[in-house]
């Protein structure tokens, strides 16, 4: 996945261009998109750790229900391990619903400040660290801020920056509140992307958050690891190290995800890959590795599609083939093929989770289909007049449209003339890595 700059495209930048990685005599082109508002998001792994993707989207974001530890009126210690995103304001984590008095709230700004907060009698008292973190977008860094309930007049805040979580460095001065801060218990959940009043969304990773009631790490509150391998990828939701049960909340076409491997994001709407490819394709066998998002984006949405040339048709004809597409409305989540005219390879209700699509085109000798290694489908069509110049990963070739709302882990494409154990050890090799079924 490579950005503009031909680099590895790191947190939230676009991918310009897709490299294909195979040599050989059946090497074909690279995947590209130039046009920026259509590239696809890069979510990688950052230092090689997952994290808990926020998407700055309304309704995405975790929580934890109320309980009696997470009402904290003593000193408070907030800490988090993000992966930073320039000018990005984001409500990290919030014990704060309206009407309620505010127990604390800790925030980044959209100018790199830092912020923590409560609510003062009715009104929402809060500092912003006197100097803005050091990071650059798409790094990892771990933020801190710390509330001391017992020193002097007006009490003080103080706000922190740490390469690796245990050594600490100041951000900023101390601060003291005009008059004494006081943190009051409440019955609102504990938010992180958001408050309890649907508002402080923004686009930013979450590797860690912890809390401790004291300001000597002793009684610790909270330890949610996002970055955990027994965390799953995509998981809605787990039981952290102290006990609770966190839950990630998901909406709309880009939703807050755990991320644990790298995907780049189609966003049902415009985003797609694309790339000329010589000698023709009339023959193969795909295997795409790809999760819905949403309502899966617009109707017929193409995953992986081939036509002769760019801007030809690929369902109509006998030259381009469909090799995996979703019909995409309220009632049809199937995953199926296309050629000339009419469905193939139909796989009912498949595409609703992650899946590895498993395509052979055979060219006289029909095709044949599976999802994630099961649900076997064969077609005897003729399907030797396929000759295809051109493909496209997110959409259609010929109108721009058709798109796709999904995650996509990888997609390979080998000969047809593959054996039955070389594409069980394919299978056997992606679903290590991706861990699908």
């Amino acid at each position: 996945m490579l950005n503009s700059g031909g680099t590895p495209a790191t947190f939230l930048q676009g991918i310009q261009t897709l490299n294909n990685l195979a040599s050989g005599n059946n090497a074909r082109g690279n995947a590209a998109q130039a046009t920026l508002a259509n590239q696809p998001t890069a979510l990688p792994l950052v230092n090689n750790e997952g994290y808990l993707y926020l998407s700055g989207v309304t309704s995405n974001f975790a929580s934890i229900p109320d309980q009696a530890s997470l009402d904290i009126t003593t000193d408070i210690d907030i800490r988090a391990k993000i992966v930073y995103n320039s000018g990005v304001g984001v409500i990290l984590i919030s014990k704060y619903a309206a009407g309620l008095v505010s127990n604390y709230q800790f925030n980044v700004n959209s100018d790199g400040t830092l912020q923590i907060g409560w609510v003062q009698g009715t009104v929402y008292t809060y500092h912003n660290s006197t100097a803005p973190v050091s990071a650059s977008s798409g790094s990892d860094i771990w933020v801190r801020a710390t509330l001391d309930l017992a020193t002097g007049s007006g009490r003080a805040a103080t706000f922190y920056t740490s390469s690796d979580g245990v050594s600490w460095t100041q951000l900023g001065s101390v601060l003291t509140n005009a008059t004494n801060a006081i943190l009051a218990g409440n019955t609102a959940s504990l938010y992180i992307g958001q408050n309890g009043a649907g508002a402080g969304y923004g686009a930013i990773g979450v590797k860690r958050i912890i809390i401790y009631a004291s300001l000597n790490e002793s009684d610790k509150r909270l330890d949610i690891d996002f970055a955990s391998k027994s965390i799953a990828h995509n998981a809605t939701s787990f039981a952290c190290s102290t006990g609770q049960t966190v839950t990630i909340n998901q909406s709309g076409q880009n939703p807050a995800t755990i991320i644990k491997y790298p995907v780049f994001r189609f966003d049902g709407v415009s985003d797609s890959l694309e790339a000329s490819v010589s000698p023709n394709i009339t023959s193969g066998h795909a295997f795409i590795v790809a999760a819905p998002l949403g309502n899966r984006g617009e109707q017929y949405g193409r995953l992986f599609t081939m036509a002769a040339t760019s801007g030809s048709i690929d369902y109509n004809t006998t030259t381009g083939f469909i090799w995996s597409y979703t019909k995409t409305n309220a009632s049809d989540s199937n995953l199926t093929s296309y050629y000339n005219s009419a469905q193939r390879l139909i796989h009912t209700s498949a595409f609703t989770t992650r899946v590895v699509h498993d395509i052979k085109l055979k060219g006289a000798s029909g095709a044949e289909s599976y999802v994630n290694n099961a649900g076997f489908q064969t077609s005897a069509v003729n399907y030797s007049s396929v000759s295809c110049g051109y493909y496209t990963i997110g959409r259609s070739l010929d109108a721009g449209s058709y798109n796709v709302a999904m995650d996509v882990h990888a997609l390979y494409l080998f000969p047809a003339s593959i054996s039955s154990a070389q594409r069980n050890l394919i299978l056997r090799y992606i679903n290590q890595k991706y861990k699908i079924y």
